[in-house]
């Protein structure tokens, strides 16, 4: 366990992981030392509780170990010995391979777009996949400061998309392990081609002479998801995620929009490490349906007329109050004025600067999926641009909604499909100088449709 001078002056994030680690490891223990009372509904949970703590050591291991002693690492990897070992004796009927195969989750159909940058219209560093026959969806965005984003990204997809078909037949438990393998592949591949470009790049700069490489890595953002249904035929999304490419949940009935995902950039990571992570994605949030810093202190000065019992009168005003006092008291009482400047702004680190890559561990999670929701994945093209409004608005098709005429003329002009609505309004926005949100980038987004069934995507086509 983490000692004395650890928890009272080591990272809190490393401090609590291990901590988790060793008590995920002592329940999985004592589960162990009395496995008759191991239910075949239990014996899955027990295995997704291992896969965890695998996926939990090893992120620990790439951090340095955290603050585990070698003996606790040692005791960790014994324990997922012997439980490896509990479950390759089990007899074939008590086997989750051997149950009754989940129902098989109905067709998917996707819709994609990607635009270049008019930063760089000649290469898009951009990548995405939408496999609707294995269920298996993804974006990858090259890393502008590393070596060779583009080379980065389109490495990532090779690999990725190469393994769509070994997913079939496996749990959630088994899919996350399965991703983690397929980072942990990206990873080795991004680093063992890194020195190679780098040497071409840096003989180019000699020949022509130009600016020497300033960076030995190639390096992508990637949010990937993969469709599984559960033993109760119910579908979850799994998903690997390291980056700020994003992963939305868009319910057609309610027309709510929920980012799944959490950015990996140093302004959240930093809100994250000061406030805990619930904090850091309420932040998240807000930060999503701010245009500009302007316009946030324009909502405390009209909050407060509200308060006092003031009429509102003009558009902006009553829109106003879709910003709760709730949330203002949140920003308040955390102290994260300087933090919105810092993103809008960009005022220390740009908005494009991410703290979490696929060389590192991904975060790896899953989601119950309901009737009426779809998924939409994003390049940061698409979200920084983009308010959260806006991209509600456009995938509800309330285009009539959208308040800014150059994005609303954009996603009008961009035709049915939502993804090249998206990409053309962000687009749009990026041209924008008097925006604080607009970004010149590659813009990419690939929207889910689940449940659509085979016979209207053919007569779709």
């Amino acid at each position: 366990m983490p000692g004395f001078w650890a928890k009272h002056f080591g990272d809190p994030l490393a401090v609590k992981a291990s901590e988790d680690l060793l008590e995920g490891s002592k329940k999985i223990g004592e589960l162990l030392e009395t496995p008759e009372k191991l239910s075949e509904k239990k014996i899955e949970q027990f295995r997704e509780a291992a896969v965890e703590l695998d996926l939990g050591l090893k992120d620990l291991l790439d951090q340095g170990g955290g603050y585990l002693t070698s003996k606790e690492i040692q005791d960790v990897r014994s324990l997922l010995d012997r439980v490896q070992k509990f479950l390759d004796q089990l007899p074939p009927a008590a086997k989750p391979e051997s149950a009754k195969a989940p129902e098989k989750l109905p067709p998917f159909r996707s819709e994609s777009a990607s635009l270049e940058s008019e930063g760089h219209p000649e290469h898009n560093e951009d990548r995405a996949f939408a496999d609707d026959e294995h269920a298996f969806y993804g974006v990858l965005d090259g890393v502008a400061g590393s070596l060779d984003g583009e080379a980065a990204a389109r490495l990532g997809k090779e690999i990725m998309v190469n393994h769509a078909a070994d997913f079939e037949g496996l749990d959630v438990a088994q899919t996350k392990r399965q991703l983690a393998d397929i980072f942990n592949e990206c990873r080795q591949a991004l680093l063992e081609q890194s020195p190679k470009i780098y040497r071409q790049t840096f003989l180019k700069s000699v020949r022509q002479h130009t600016e020497k490489p300033r960076h030995t890595l190639i390096d992508t953002t990637a949010t990937i998801v993969k469709l599984v249904a559960d033993e109760a035929g119910k579908e979850r999304a799994v998903v690997a995620h390291a980056g700020d490419s994003r992963l939305y949940r868009f319910n057609r009935k309610s027309g709510e929009l929920k980012q799944l995902t959490f950015d990996h950039t140093p302004v959240l990571l930093d809100t994250a490490e000061k406030y805990g992570r619930e904090a850091a994605l309420k932040f998240q949030d807000l930060l999503n349906r701010l245009e500009s810093y302007d316009q946030w202190q324009a909502i405390r000065s009209i909050k407060e007329r509200a308060r006092r019992g003031e009429k509102l009168y003009a558009p902006e005003e009553q829109g106003a109050l879709r910003f709760t006092d709730e949330e203002i008291a949140f920003i308040d009482g955390h102290g994260l004025e300087a933090e919105i400047v810092e993103y809008l702004k960009g005022t220390q680190r740009p908005r494009e600067v991410v703290a979490k890559t696929l060389i590192d561990q991904p975060e790896i999670t899953d989601f119950e999926l309901a009737e009426g929701d779809e998924l939409l994945l994003t390049s940061d093209g698409i979200h920084d641009n983009l308010t959260a409004d806006e991209i509600q608005q456009i995938l509800a098709g309330d285009l009539d909604l959208l308040e800014d005429p150059a994005v609303q003329s954009a996603a009008l002009k961009a035709g049915e499909i939502q993804a090249e609505r998206l990409a053309a309004a962000a687009q749009a926005r990026s041209r924008d100088r008097n925006s604080e949100r607009a970004k010149p980038d590659d813009m990419t987004a690939v929207q889910i449709v689940l449940g659509q069934p085979r016979a209207a995507k053919q007569q779709a086509a």
